[in-house]
């Protein structure tokens, strides 16, 4: 019992740093529609923004739903798998299209596509693993919403994790700002916790893993709003600095 309410207490609480991480959003945004300028760099820093943003509300919403549902139950609703699925298809878009404009402005060293093969080789083993133990563990079949649950989610959110690696490379060699790049830590935060989350679901768990899931997932929260809310000091400041700002 004390265990659920801290879970709750901390839930709710990931569920406010989103609702401020919205607020800061709203304001980055404005400023970055405010600019006059045709830069091409600033035309990304809409979209990416925009659509990051978006996928944000529908995280929370989702967030929202399946907390007065039971999460922890391990119960889900059709209406929190519907806002999931748009948040993963909006972040999806925002990175991948972050990923296809950045490469105009960024030249990777050698070594990071090597890195990034890495780590893509890697997070697939761990799909794969973690698809073979779920239909193992559900041998009588399972249901579409199920199959969604099980299969579709957790492999967005590894794409979504795995196209914000040129974030980082990117913020290395001065093409990009701190906004992105403490954005993309929330991403990573939340893909560790996802999957702790998504093992426990198939798997036998100890006691404290939904609080070492929340508290990741909490703490990916914590980036998104640090994230916007140096986007929104960096944006909003004046004109000038919008069009001087890198991403």
């Amino acid at each position: 019992m004390v265990l659920q309410t801290i879970l709750l207490v901390i839930e709710w609480l990931r569920n406010i740093l989103l609702i401020i991480a919205l607020f800061y959003a709203i304001k980055t945004i404005k400023a970055l529609f405010k600019a006059d300028s045709k830069n091409d760099i600033i035309g990304m820093k809409r979209v990416v923004f925009t659509l990051i943003a978006a996928g944000i509300a529908f995280l929370l919403l989702a967030f929202i739903i399946e907390n007065f549902s039971g999460v922890i139950n391990k119960s889900f609703t059709l209406a929190g798998i519907v806002f999931f699925s748009l948040a993963y298809i909006l972040l999806l878009i925002a990175f991948a299209y972050f990923w296809h404009d950045s490469s105009r402005f960024h030249r990777l060293h050698i070594s990071e596509p090597i890195f990034f093969l890495g780590v893509f080789a890697g997070v697939m083993l761990w799909l794969y693993y973690m698809m073979r133990i779920t239909v193992q563990a559900n041998a009588a079949g399972l249901s579409l919403l199920n199959k969604i649950i099980f299969f579709i989610h957790p492999l967005a959110v590894a794409i979504i994790f795995l196209l914000t690696l040129i974030i980082h490379p990117a913020h290395k060699a001065k093409v990009i700002r701190t906004p992105l790049w403490y954005i993309s830590s929330g991403v990573f935060l939340y893909f560790i916790g996802y999957n702790i989350m998504a093992y426990s679901f198939v798997r036998p768990a100890a006691k404290l893993i939904p609080l070492l899931y929340t508290m990741l997932l909490f703490l990916s929260a914590v980036y998104f709003t640090l994230g916007f809310f140096v986007a929104s000091r960096k944006f909003g400041s004046s004109k000038e600095n919008i069009i001087k700002e890198r991403i």
